[in-house]
């Protein structure tokens, strides 16, 4: 399989992953590497909650849409490789 966005460009790049947002395959120089905080109920209340921090994958579209609306809830501080601009 190849990377969405760069067979796109007509450059067949094997994938390393794939997007955890609308499920494009990435190869290692689109993939960004970042994680989402979650909140989980811990008791009988919705008071009583704990917030738990995974790790995704991201193409650079989604990570554009989810850093611009959902800034605390997302974090994409490490690109796995080149970032690529879009158009």
């Amino acid at each position: 399989m190849n990377c969405f966005d760069c067979i796109v460009d007509n450059e067949p790049v094997p994938v390393v992953g794939i997007c955890t947002v609308c499920g494009a395959a990435v190869c290692s120089s689109c993939a960004h590497v970042g994680s989402q905080f979650t909140r989980h109920a811990t008791g009988f209340s919705s008071a009583e909650s704990s917030i738990t921090e995974t790790r995704m994958i991201a193409c650079q579209s989604c990570v554009v849409a989810l850093t611009a609306r959902h800034a605390g809830r997302y974090r994409f501080d490490r690109p796995a490789g080149r970032v690529r601009q879009l158009n």
